[in-house]
């Protein structure tokens, strides 16, 4: 990984959770997503998500947490172990949140 996903914001911790959800066959509805903590080694957010599933039509809510180190990102959900993304995965969101966003003329994060 090359760069720095601590220096991440707002709109790649949305992007990131969209796909990640949509990839485990939801449906994303909303977000709410606040960053509650920050220091040398990470940067954390909280997120409430509200999930629709197309095979059962139901919308399920919970709360998580998003945990971006130097070389890595942890997802924690409720009565899910940590779940560490893999590399592949990061590198399609950093992808797409610079074909999105940095085309835009955005100041550049990553």
């Amino acid at each position: 990984m090359l760069y720095d996903l601590r220096r991440i914001d707002h709109k790649f911790v949305e992007l990131l959770l969209e796909e990640y959800f949509s990839d485990n066959n939801n449906v994303v509805n909303d977000f709410y997503i606040v960053k509650i903590a920050e220091d040398n080694e990470r940067k954390v957010y909280r997120f409430k998500v509200w999930l629709f599933r197309p095979t059962d039509t139901r919308v399920d809510g919970f709360t998580g947490y998003v945990y971006f180190y130097k070389n890595k990102v942890v997802i924690k959900l409720p009565v899910v172990k940590e779940i560490k993304l893999e590399n592949e995965f990061l590198e399609r969101i950093i992808n797409l949140f610079e074909q999105i966003y940095l085309r835009l003329g955005r100041q550049e994060i990553l």
